[in-house]
């Protein structure tokens, strides 16, 4: 399994460190790419991080994941390029997981593909809602080949729900264990 997380500038860094991270940790193919030019983007507390890719030179379609983190500024980005929107259909109707966390839901529930999915995201960001049952309640949803997360406080769960979703709940447990020093 190979993934890609999309990066703007403005992204919630520990959004995409920690998801990065704990992949990683399972082993787990994640493929920062940069929707700019540029390869180094900025974050919303000024942290720099290089992308692994361009996605200009990558072709989404060779990948089997999807994860879209928040931040304001990089999720505003993102509504405004339909090949972002266009990207997340693919995944869409080729049965493909989608990963979002915070505003990143924004992306996914605007196309109204959430319907008859439960999903969460950061409150305001519901606006965006098209379809689909929202739970303003809930830290994570994990329904079908949707994962939601409400916040940056809920990324652990977050990035293990994707190692269960891709490796099963035996390895999601196993990271689980190790990054809580219980091995």
């Amino acid at each position: 399994m190979r993934g890609f997380i999309l990066l703007a500038n403005g992204f919630e860094e520990s959004e995409v460190v920690v998801t990065i991270d704990i992949l990683r940790r399972a082993k787990i193919i994640i493929d920062m790419v940069s929707v700019t030019n540029e390869l180094q983007l900025v974050s919303t507390h000024e942290v720099k991080l290089i992308a692994d890719k361009r996605l200009i030179d990558i072709k989404p379609t060779e990948y089997d994941f999807l994860v879209i983190p928040g931040g304001l500024k990089s999720v505003l980005t993102l509504h405004n390029r339909s090949d972002i929107s266009e990207i997340i259909l693919d995944f869409f109707e080729k049965n493909k997981l989608i990963a979002s966390i915070c505003a990143g839901p924004s992306l996914v529930s605007k196309l109204g593909i959430f319907k008859g999915h439960k999903f969460t995201c950061f409150p305001g960001f519901e606006k965006y809602h098209e379809d689909g049952i929202y739970l303003p309640s809930e830290d994570l949803i994990v329904d079908g080949n949707f994962i939601t997360a409400r916040s940056m406080a809920n990324v652990y769960s977050f990035a293990l729900a994707i190692v269960g979703n891709i490796l099963g709940k035996e390895e999601e447990n196993k990271i689980r264990k190790l990054i809580a020093g219980k091995v």
